[in-house]
């Protein structure tokens, strides 16, 4: 999980939930932008 990296290469864990947070609403937005439905299999890629 990238918390767990984050959190090991020495940074703070608020720094790392916040790295976290931002790569899901990341996501979503792309998600949102071209109108596509979650695929659970394409997500595991």
């Amino acid at each position: 999980m990238l918390v767990f990296t984050i959190s090991a290469s020495g940074k703070a864990k608020k720094v790392a939930v916040i790295a976290c947070v931002r790569k899901m609403v990341v996501t979503l937005n792309s998600i949102l932008w071209d109108g596509v439905t979650w695929d659970e299999n394409t997500a595991k890629k």
